[in-house]
């Protein structure tokens, strides 16, 4: 491929909870130059989407204002270092902390706040989840429901763990203001719970109100994480929907993109011994989101052969009339609305082995790991390896 100064780059950061530090590494090459997916020559993306974890890399990414990304990818990769990752200094992460963890009186770290920490925390989350289970009680006597299923929504997995230091995480690193004056334009993804539908929320969205629990919406895995709601409707992790937002950054402008997909295959994740909750849930996420994301690469291949098709025949673009389904039947519905479909080369950036750890491990030689083989294999990165899609011939 040919390098054109003149495309608008986009960038598209898929979620994948504690996975998503790989995605820093890989920023960091295609930002200083370093990477063969853009011709040793640093690239300024113009669009950037993202969702779950993919969106608090999107909004910390932007939160620097006025430097160069260079700087913005320092800033990152310290928030994900220093206040994301736990070690043996931190009374755990950055993210996730569970109601009630014995483990804390044995780490000299959770004392720093006071000898008695651990315990007005045991405390705290005892209170919780006896208020929780009043309140999931007196629903139980009360439904109309079978008592089968009374009994069965009695379980509520997200009770048991705290997000109150995520969303200090998302107040104390996302600067909104920076983000609302940005030029770079950001789409961030999040699934309206009640209706099940996508909503992108754009610069103007984030607003000091709502900013801050957009991202935290859109990271809102459902079953782990409670929903977030935003002008009285609930929002959950946007990934449910697309988790590889490829469109919105299309219909945003950009023209020559890189998607960083960081869940393993499913293939690749071992089956437990003994089936577990967590597993199944994650596991279901990996099917779907491999699924959405092969679809939508399928139909920007016909697309791009389309487009060189037309332009070889005709010297020209390829143009779609109004309601014209036929070329692009998925979500990449471009040129739809009778706009000339573009050549969109792409490049998927995707981890050749498998990423150490779970996907809410967030311990911070982990994280180092993973910041690591994300610049590595940006900077070895073969499009004939990862499938990118550059220009077709017709």
């Amino acid at each position: 491929m040919t390098q054109n100064d003149t495309l608008k780059y986009g960038l598209i950061l898929s979620g994948g909870g504690a996975y998503a530090a790989y995605e820093v590494g890989v920023m960091k090459a295609l930002f200083t130059g370093q990477s063969p997916a853009t011709q040793y020559v640093p690239i300024d993306p113009s669009v950037i989407a993202g969702t779950s974890a993919g969106a608090l890399n999107a909004s910390l990414l932007m939160s620097v204002a006025g430097e160069p990304l260079t700087i913005a990818i320092k800033y990152m990769e310290d928030v994900w270092l220093n206040a994301i990752a736990e070690g043996p200094d931190k009374c755990g992460n950055g993210v996730l902390k569970f109601r009630i963890n014995l483990l804390d009186f044995f780490n000299p770290a959770c004392y720093r706040e006071g000898p008695l920490a651990p315990l007005v925390e045991l405390t705290a989350g005892s209170a919780f989840l006896a208020g929780d289970l009043v309140r999931r009680g007196i629903q139980f006597m009360t439904s109309p429901l079978d008592i089968q299923q009374r009994a069965l929504e009695t379980i509520n997995v997200s009770a048991f763990a705290s997000i109150d230091r995520f969303i200090c995480l998302l107040h104390d690193a996302v600067h909104l203001d920076a983000i609302r004056a940005s030029p770079r334009k950001v789409r961030i993804a999040a699934t309206n719970w009640r209706t099940g539908t996508l909503r992108m929320f754009e610069n103007e969205d984030m607003t000091d109100d709502v900013g801050h629990k957009i991202v935290q919406a859109s990271s809102a895995i459902p079953g782990l994480f409670p929903r977030v709601e935003i002008a009285s409707d609930p929002y959950v992790d946007g990934g449910l929907v697309m988790n590889t937002p490829l469109k919105p950054a299309i219909d945003a402008g950009a023209e020559n993109l890189h998607i960083i997909y960081v869940d393993p295959d499913a293939a690749h994740v071992p089956l437990p011994r003994l089936a577990n909750t967590p597993h199944d849930l994650y596991r279901s996420l990996l099917i779907g989101f491999a699924a959405a994301l092969k679809r939508d690469l399928d139909v920007a291949s016909r697309v791009n052969l389309a487009v060189a098709t037309a332009g070889t025949r005709r010297g020209g673009v390829l143009k779609a009339s109004p309601g014209d389904k036929s070329m692009v039947p998925s979500t990449l519905e471009v040129g739809a609305d009778g706009e000339p479909h573009r050549h969109l080369p792409m490049h998927l950036h995707h981890p050749y082995g498998t990423l150490e750890g779970g996907w809410l491990s967030f311990e911070r030689s982990r994280l180092e790991k993973l910041i690591t083989q994300g610049f590595e294999d940006a900077l070895r990165h073969d499009c004939a390896v990862n499938g990118c899609l550059l220009q077709e011939q017709a």
